[in-house]
């Protein structure tokens, strides 16, 4: 894990899940779609 975080130049794990969290994004409305037909994607396969 420390190398991937060194690879792609996050300081922290903590920095990762902010980055990977909905507020940090700029229109969540679209973060919320993509996970919403992502989940639907699932039960077609």
């Amino acid at each position: 894990m420390e190398i991937w975080l060194e690879k792609y130049k996050y300081d922290s794990i903590e920095q990762l899940k902010g980055s990977m969290s909905q507020k940090s994004i700029a229109e969540p409305a679209a973060f919320e779609r993509a996970l919403y037909l992502k989940e639907l994607q699932s039960y077609n396969n």
